[in-house]
C-alpha cells in the first residue's frame, strides 16, 4: 500500500534526520554484506538441527526431559533453517536503499 503525501514527507524527514545524526551507521548499513549474514544464519540453523537431533536420539531413552529439550532445539533450528532457505537473498526495496543513503539506486534507475 503506497504512502500518502503526509506519510511520505514524515518518512523523508525521519530518514534525513537519521542521516544527519549518525552518518557512520548509515555508511555501515549501506555496505553490510547481506548474503554473508544469511549464509551464516542458514549454517547455524543446520548445525542446530543436527545437534538437536543428536541430543534427542542420544538421550531420549536415558532421560526423557533432555530428549524433549533436544527435540525442541531441533524443531526451532529446522524452522529457522527453512525460513532462511526460503528467504534467500531478497532484494532490498528502493525506498529502503534511499533511507540507508545507498548509491545503488542512482546507478540502476529502471530497477523495480
Amino acid at each position: 500500500m503506497p504512502l500518502d503525501e503526509r506519510e511520505q514527507r514524515i518518512l523523508d524527514d525521519i530518514a534525513q534526520q537519521f542521516r544527519e545524526e549518525d552518518p557512520d551507521l548509515v555508511r555501515a548499513a549501506s555496505t553490510m554484506p547481506l548474503a554473508g549474514f544469511a549464509r551464516r544464519h542458514v549454517k547455524l540453523a543446520a548445525a542446530g538441527t543436527v545437534i538437536g537431533l543428536a541430543i534427542m536420539l542420544g538421550t531420549f531413552l536415558i532421560n526423557v526431559l533432555i530428549g524433549l529439550v533436544g527435540f525442541v532445539i531441533m524443531v526451532v533450528s529446522a524452522t529457522a533453517l527453512a525460513a532462511g532457505m526460503a528467504g534467500g537473498s531478497r532484494a532490498i526495496p528502493d525506498d529502503e536503499l534511499e533511507i540507508l543513503g545507498d548509491s545503488r539506486k542512482s546507478r540502476w534507475p529502471f530497477r523495480r
